[in-house]
């Protein structure tokens, strides 16, 4: 049985903002095969990922403050993670 969890309770957890909706969140998924209901880490600020995460609605994105103001599915910025330029 998958458990599933809402993004609010994702980032209240972390002790950090969720930014758009409250989405259903059951599983993860790498940057490369993004899926519905998933919790996707970026570390690093790429503008290719940045348009594969917005390609999404149904997703929490949890990734570095190089990603403020970038985003349009929900997501919560990582205080601990850094915003570089590099891709990976």
């Amino acid at each position: 049985m998958v458990m599933v969890v809402e993004a609010k309770s994702i980032a209240s957890y972390l002790g950090l903002e969720l930014v758009g909706g409250n989405v259903p969140i059951g599983d993860y998924a790498q940057l490369s095969d993004i899926r519905a209901g998933a919790a996707v880490f970026a570390k690093r600020y790429s503008d290719a990922f940045a348009s594969a995460l917005n390609a999404h609605s149904d997703i929490v994105a949890i990734v570095a403050s190089g990603y403020t103001g970038k985003l349009r599915c929900s997501h919560i910025i990582s205080s601990s993670s850094p915003g570089s330029t590099s891709s990976g």
